[in-house]
């Protein structure tokens, strides 16, 4: 089994399709049964009673400001000390920062003169990364791939990590988001956490799937032990 926790409120999950579809897209790509769960249901003893081999939490529109996830003990602590492999996506991503380095999480760069503003609703005046974009390797990395390639991912953001946080490590940037793929350091329980949606892909940009593909190959060798 995987677990997928969802970082949105309750309330807004349960009307999200998209986390039920992401669900079964991570179920199909891990080969395994995966359940999704709301952060606030992450705890410890529940952890140990079901025994996920993996864990991939989501993104979400919510910002990690505006509700109670900051101040989560028990999600917190399943980030930071649990030893099975874990992927976070977009807002886990930030959370991800905050709560483990005290990165801050702003809006992403003010427009530009001539540029359109994709939804002035939503953090008007500032640009919106969205939709299949490029995203540049900077390291080598046995799930990201070989430095120097580049990938065609899917964004879906208006914040982003100002910094990378201290035990981590900076796999990947967009010409306008730096942080846009982080790994854990040698020695700490692997980590893996991307501000684009991998988990969105299709047959002309699978680069999303590939990268899921080869963390669950390692998390479950890892995840067995």
């Amino acid at each position: 089994m995987i677990w997928f926790a969802v970082t949105e409120p309750l309330s807004k999950a349960k009307t999200n399709a998209n986390y039920h579809l992401a669900k079964y897209t991570l179920e199909q790509i891990a080969g395994d049964i995966c359940l999704e769960i709301n952060y606030a249901q992450v705890n410890y003893a529940r952890f140990k009673e079901m025994r996920p081999w993996a864990i991939v939490h989501s993104g979400g529109p919510t910002p990690i400001r505006s509700h109670g996830i900051l101040e989560e003990r028990d999600y917190i602590e399943c980030l930071r000390e649990w030893s099975v492999p874990q992927f976070c996506i977009c807002k886990s991503h930030q959370m991800l920062g905050a709560a483990l380095g005290g990165i801050t999480v702003d809006a992403m760069r003010p427009l530009r003169p001539g540029e359109q503003d994709s939804d002035p609703s939503y953090y008007s005046g500032f640009y919106k990364e969205s939709g299949m974009q490029s995203v540049q390797v900077l390291k080598d990395d046995q799930i990201l791939g070989t430095a120097g390639s580049t990938l065609a991912i899917s964004q879906s953001h208006a914040e982003e990590l100002k910094g990378v946080p201290e035990g981590f490590e900076l796999l990947a940037s967009s010409a306008d988001c730096e942080v846009q793929a982080l790994r854990s350091l040698p020695g700490a329980p692997l980590r893996y956490s991307t501000q684009f949606h991998p988990e969105r892909h299709n047959d002309r940009h699978p680069d999303g799937c590939l990268i899921l593909e080869r963390f669950f190959k390692l998390a479950h060798k890892l995840g067995k032990q």
